[in-house]
């Protein structure tokens, strides 16, 4: 037995069970088992890379210390994974979301044409519809074996997390128990999603100020101010080291603070306020793409996408910014 195995056989069965839905629902289903170990360990190494990193750069760093740097990078990086997995997931059910209304006109058109249900499924399985082509090919094997077809459509349901997909699984089951032709049902539902979808667009387009509002407050103003506050924070810290540290000015509590690196303006820089920024606008990006993906597909993690873009333009137009002020304001 694989020693990842082994691992997913401690963990409580409710997570084991949650993990490999969530893989499920982003079509893996091959090894589940495995990938819900890994999933479970990779944290852990992660953390403690992490607090190695922290001692090897800080090796007088204190027992809290490391202990903080192990949780971080423990939780993020599990925060990272299951968005990794929801978005993967949100992508799979938005693709089989776009092909359902084709598909559902397709069956139709079939099944009116005298062909039975599961032959119908299979010639509507079409290439370009994708991983939808594969469901309905899967669900037709479960009508030729025997299953009924109310419950067929029921797993497909289970396979995919989608709730229009859910919503026109339960329109069909409620329509078929109260006797409606199959064919008619589908080609309503098909015409229904479509108008669904068009209107979705046209809320889009109505919300897209707001998003470009996000876009340019994260992308162009917020590196535009962190850039602006390091080089106040380098000025101030330039002018108190040139201060005489016999002077009164010695006493204020901030001077000491931007003096324990006094012999360079520029370590002090590199080591402090940038990479305070940086981190700064890494969080800023990433929870503006959230934003996004809540405004434009209402699931937070669909908006990741946008996360490695943000963050791109965003430490472009900040490092652009910190060298024009820097020959502005120190002359450097």
């Amino acid at each position: 037995m694989s020693i990842l195995i082994k691992i997913e056989s401690l963990l409580p069965r409710r997570v084991s069970t949650f993990i490999q839905r969530k893989l499920s629902y982003g079509g893996e289903i091959h090894e589940t088992r495995k990938k819900v170990g890994f999933i479970s360990t990779y944290p852990f190494f992660v953390g403690l890379v992490v607090a190695i990193i922290i001692f090897g750069l800080y090796p007088v760093a204190n027992s809290i210390t490391l202990l903080t740097s192990y949780l971080l990078g423990f939780v993020i990086s599990l925060g990272g994974l299951y968005l990794l997995i929801d978005y993967q997931s949100s992508m799979r059910a938005k693709n089989i979301e776009d092909k359902l209304p084709d598909a559902l006109e397709l069956i139709s058109v079939n099944i009116n044409s005298g062909q039975t249900i599961e032959n119908s499924l299979v010639e509507s399985a079409r290439p370009e519809f994708g991983e939808l082509a594969f469901i309905l090919k899967r669900t037709a094997k479960e009508v030729f074996s025997g299953t009924t077809i109310e419950k067929a459509f029921g797993e497909i349901g289970k396979r995919v997390e989608s709730e229009a997909l859910k919503r026109t699984i339960m329109l069909i089951g409620e329509g078929m128990r109260k006797g409606a032709s199959l064919g008619e049902l589908l080609l309503r539902i098909s015409n229904d999603l479509r108008n669904e979808s068009a209107l979705k667009k046209e809320i889009n387009a109505n919300i897209s100020m707001y998003i470009m509002l996000i876009i340019i407050a994260t992308a162009i103003g917020a590196p535009i101010m962190f850039g602006a506050g390091t080089i106040v924070a380098l000025s101030f810290a330039k002018q108190t080291i040139q201060v005489d540290m016999g002077s009164s000015a010695s006493k204020l509590p901030l001077f000491n603070l931007f003096n324990e690196n006094k012999n360079s303006v520029e370590a002090f820089s590199a080591g402090e306020i940038e990479s305070i920024s940086i981190v700064a606008l890494a969080v800023t990006c990433l929870f503006a793409s959230l934003i996004i993906g809540v405004i434009m597909y209402n699931k937070e993690s669909a908006g990741l996408r946008f996360f490695p873009i943000l963050l791109i333009v965003a430490l472009g137009i900040f490092y652009v910014s910190t060298i024009i002020l820097k020959k502005v304001v120190l002359g450097i």
